[in-house]
């Protein structure tokens, strides 16, 4: 799909940056058949919406994504 397709699929109430940012990485994985992806930060940075947006955005663009959270 095209970007603009899939951000419309996306929860409106989700924060746009993070919306665009998980379209564009689901389509830069396939492109690019990447296996893997860490994600890290402080608490409230928008890691645990980020994974959920990025694993929807994987299943928009035919990938299978599965989110790993660590705690300290």
């Amino acid at each position: 799909p095209d970007l603009l397709a899939g951000l419309a699929a996306f929860d409106p109430a989700q924060p746009a940056g993070l919306r665009g940012l998980a379209m564009v990485l689901a389509r830069d994985l396939r492109a690019r058949r990447l296996r893997r992806v860490g994600l890290s930060g402080g608490p409230g940075a928008g890691k645990a919406t980020l994974s959920r947006l990025l694993q929807a955005a994987c299943a928009q663009v035919g990938l299978r994504a599965c989110v790993l959270t660590l705690a300290d």
